[in-house]
Formats: C-alpha cells, sequence, structure tokens
C-alpha cells in the first residue's frame, strides 16, 4: 500500500467549570478508522492525550509513519457543523490558576502556518456532497491549535496533505452537556466526512 493516511482525536477532557467531556467523538472516530483502507490508502487512527506533552509524541509519529495525508479532529463544544481550520499559531496557552503562560511550539519556526491544501477545492467538494460544512479560523491557542500547527507545518515541509477539523459533540456527549438531542451529525456521518475528505485527497 503506497498511501498511508493519519487520523487523530482527542481523548476525554476536564474543561472549564468541570465539564467532562466524554466520550469525546474525535477519539471514537480516530478508532473507527484505524486500519481501514480508504481509496487504496491505508489509515492509521491515533488517540492524543489532551496535554502538550503529547505533541513531542505526535512529531515522532509523523517522522516515523509519514503519512501523505493527515487529519487530526478536535471537539469543538460550541459548533453544531464541522470547520475545517485554515491556519494555525505557532504559540501556546498554559494556565496555572491564575496565571496564564504563553510559548512558543517550535523556537525557530514562523508565527502562522496556513492549511497546505486548496481548501476551497475541498470546501466546494464537500459542500457538493451535501455536507453542512464551514471554513474557519478559530482554532484558539489551547491543543488543537498546537495539533493543527504540527500536521500544517509537517504538510508544508514534506508535501503531505493535512486537514484540521473541529467538529461537533453528538450522541452521548449532548446528552451530557445537556444539549438538545436533534442534530444533522451522529458519528456515522462524522466517519463518512473523514472518509470522503481521505478519498478527495488521495485523488489530488
Amino acid at each position: 500500500m503506497s498511501c498511508k493516511a493519519l487520523v487523530s482525536g482527542f481523548n476525554w477532557y476536564r474543561g472549564l467549570k468541570y465539564t467532562i467531556y466524554n466520550p469525546n467523538p474525535s477519539e471514537l472516530i480516530a478508532k473507527l478508522l484505524n486500519n481501514i483502507e480508504i481509496s487504496n490508502c491505508i489509515v492509521k487512527g491515533i488517540v492524543l492525550n489532551v496535554d502538550y506533552e503529547e505533541i513531542s509524541k505526535l512529531n515522532n509519529i509523523l517522522n516515523e509513519y509519514k503519512p501523505d495525508i493527515v487529519i487530526g479532529l478536535g471537539l469543538h463544544p460550541r459548533t453544531s457543523d464541522p470547520l475545517i481550520e485554515l491556519s494555525a499559531v505557532n504559540l501556546k496557552r498554559i494556565q496555572y490558576d491564575e496565571e496564564v503562560i504563553y510559548e512558543r511550539l517550535f523556537v525557530d519556526d514562523k508565527t502562522v502556518v496556513h492549511i497546505p491544501i486548496n481548501y476551497l477545492e475541498l470546501y466546494n467538494y464537500l459542500r457538493n456532497r451535501g455536507y453542512n460544512v464551514f471554513l474557519s479560523n478559530t482554532l484558539g491557542l489551547f491543543l488543537c491549535n498546537a495539533v493543527a500547527y504540527t500536521y500544517y507545518r509537517y504538510g508544508w515541509e514534506y508535501g503531505a496533505k493535512a486537514v484540521f477539523l473541529h467538529i461537533p459533540p453528538v450522541g452521548d456527549l449532548k446528552i451530557r452537556l445537556g444539549l438538545p438531542i436533534e442534530s444533522r451529525w451522529s458519528i456515522r456521518l462524522l466517519v463518512e466526512l473523514v472518509r470522503d475528505i481521505i478519498g478527495f485527497l488521495v485523488n489530488k
């Protein structure tokens, strides 16, 4: 198999006001796609802990596995539809009680890195397939941003195709968060969305 894809999600985590985000749909999708073949491309699904130490582990995985396609998934509790993130910042935000510290992710790298694909082409393809997705520039400065920066940086350096998606809460997580159950999205449909993105990128 000449084509290799990497799909990552995040484990559960504790947010503000001790809200527990579990199960994390990004984790479920990464696990469901692990070892699946899509358009002659074999997928490796991995789950990251919500911790900046995972960035070093992620770099090692990228350098060893050398995927041609990378899809990062992160939960956005306040979105109703998936967001294709267009850029990431070389910065991480760490909070200790009331103190906030900012540090660069990669000391000698550029401040901003953009998505290394034709995002308008992908967006139009997905909309024509009936997916209600949107373009976005709302990564923030937490771990989703750090992972997206790592992927987009890798994409430009090695000629790989990389996309980071913020996805909405679905299923059991919506119940835990007290959100309305009605939704056009489900784990099954989000899996199909990622499969279609990989298929699109394989053919590009």
